[in-house]
C-alpha cells in the first residue's frame, strides 16, 4: 500500500529514540539509534531481518589520562551519522556531555576518540563526497562557537569554520562541492567547505511564534529572534539551492537561493556576484545588497507541531520530509507546499528523526522516535 512502511522495526531496547542515522550497504539499508537519554548505547538495526542488535563501543575517552579519575565513566551519545568509506561503515557520534569520535560499525572499534574536555557536540553530519574518504562536520552549540570539518581515517588534522553559536547542521552538494549549512543563534548561513568560503547568511527576521495548544507558552522565548534552530537541510531546486529550516517553535522556513555560485566564474568575480544574490555577508551585515526573505510555513498540515525535516530528490522533484508531533510522516513539493498524498502513518508518538536516502536506486525516508520504532517508507511511490 502506499502509506505503509517498507520496514517497520520492533521497539529499540532502552527507551525513546532519539537521533538515528542511516546508510545503504551492498543494497541493504543499515540504521543505527540511539535513545534520547544518551546512556544505553548505540542500537543497530538491520530492516531484511527486523534485528536489533546493541552496538558496544569502546569508550571514546580511554586515551584521556583523567580517565583513570573516572572508572565508571562511558559513553553518553546523543546525535550521530554515519558514512561509508573503503566498504567500512564509519559512525561520528558525540553528545551534550561527549565531543566527538569516530567508530567502526562493523568491527566496533574505536578510529579516532576524544578527550574529556573535547567541546561537546549539539549536532553531527555526513558529507557526500561519493567514494572519497569519509568526512563529517560537527557543531557544539552553547559549549563552543564554530563548525569544525572532521576527515577520520588518516585525514588531516581538523578544519574549523569561523561562526557563532551553531545548533543544527544539514549538508549536501552544489555542481561538485560540498555544502553545509548551519543553523545559528542569529541566522542560517551556508558554507562551502572545500572553499571555506561562506556562501550565504539567511536571516529568519522574527515572526509569529507557533505554540502548541497543550505547551506552556511560558516555555518559549519571547524574542523570537532568539529562536533556536532546531534542524536545517539542503535541495537542489532549478538552477539554483533551497535552504530549508525548522526553528524549536515548529515553523518552518524556506529560502530560495539563485545559483549560489555563478557557472563559468571565480575568483572575485564570483564572489561579487554571490554578494548581489545573498542576504549579507559578514563585511557587510549592517547593509545587505538584498535580502532573501524566507518563505515561512509552506507546509500545514501536521496535527501540532513540525518536529523533523529532511530533504530529497524524487523524480528530479525537490521535497521535504517532515515529521510531527503527531506521529505522522509528510511529503511536501518544495517548490510549492503541495502535500503529496495522504499522511504516512503508523508511529504511536513524536517523531523525533527524519532522514533520507537510497535503497537500491529508490529514494527513501526513515522516521523515529517516541514509539521507540523505526519505519522505511519508499518517497518514489509518493510523487505522482
Amino acid at each position: 500500500m502506499i502509506n505503509s512502511a517498507l520496514f517497520v522495526s520492533d521497539e529499540m531496547p532502552g527507551g525513546g529514540i532519539g537521533d538515528i542515522a542511516a546508510v545503504e550497504v551492498d543494497g541493504a539499508l543499515t540504521v543505527v539509534g540511539v535513545s534520547r537519554w544518551g546512556r544505553d548505547g548505540v542500537w543497530v538495526w538491520e530492516p531484511a531481518r527486523n534485528v536489533w542488535r546493541n552496538l558496544v563501543l569502546p569508550f571514546a575517552c580511554a586515551a584521556d589520562p583523567q580517565a583513570a579519575q573516572y572508572p565508571d565513566a562511558g559513553n553518553e551519545l546523543d546525535s550521530l551519522a554515519l558514512a561509508v568509506s573503503d566498504g567500512r561503515v564509519v559512525l561520528a557520534a558525540g553528545g551534550d556531555e561527549q565531543g566527538v569520535a569516530f567508530w567502526d560499525v562493523g568491527a566496533g572499534e574505536l578510529i579516532s576518540g576524544t578527550s574529556f574536555d573535547a567541546p561537546y557536540v549539539a549536532a553531527v553530519a555526513a558529507l557526500g563526497g561519493g567514494d572519497g574518504p569519509a568526512r563529517f562536520v560537527s557543531c557544539s552549540g552553547v559549549h563552543r562557537d564554530g563548525i569544525t570539518m572532521w576527515e577520520p581515517l588518516g585525514g588531516p588534522s581538523p578544519v574549523e569554520l569561523p561562526e557563532s553559536t551553531v545548533d543544527a547542521l544539514g549538508t549536501g552538494s552544489f555542481e561538485g562541492r560540498s555544502l553545509v549549512v548551519a543553523g545559528t543563534r542569529e541566522d542560517v548561513t551556508l558554507w562551502d567547505v572545500d572553499s571555506r568560503e561562506r556562501w550565504a547568511s539567511l536571516y529568519t527576521d522574527g515572526g509569529d511564534e507557533h505554540v502548541d495548544e497543550d505547551e506552556d507558552i511560558d516555555d518559549y522565548d519571547e524574542d523570537a529572534d532568539d529562536e533556536r534552530i532546531r534542524a536545517v537541510a539542503l535541495a537542489r531546486q532549478g538552477g539554483g539551492l533551497a535552504v530549508v529550516a525548522l526553528t524549536d517553535s515548529g515553523s518552518v522556513l524556506v529560502w530560495t537561493l539563485p545559483s549560489p555560485r555563478p557557472a563559468g566564474t571565480d575568483g572575485e568575480p564570483a564572489r561579487e556576484g554571490l554578494t548581489r544574490a545573498r542576504a549579507g555577508l559578514p563585511d557587510d551585515l549592517d547593509e545587505p545588497d538584498e535580502e532573501i526573505e524566507p518563505v515561512r510555513d509552506p507546509f500545514v498540515g501536521h496535527e501540532g507541531s513540525i518536529t523533523a525535516l529532511a530533504t530529497a530528490v524524487v523524480d528530479d522533484r525537490p521535497v521535504v520530509v517532515t515529521g510531527g508531533a503527531d506521529g505522522s510522516v509528510r511529503v511536501w513539493d518544495l517548490s510549492d507546499g503541495r502535500a503529496l498524498g495522504a499522511p504516512l502513518t503508523g508511529h504511536r508518538d513524536s517523531v523525533r528523526k527524519v532522514v533520507t536516502g537510497t535503497l537500491r536506486g529508490r529514494p527513501v525516508a526513515v522516521s523515529a522516535g517516541d514509539d521507540r520504532t523505526v519505519r522505511v517508507w519508499d518517497l518514489a511511490a509518493r510523487a505522482h
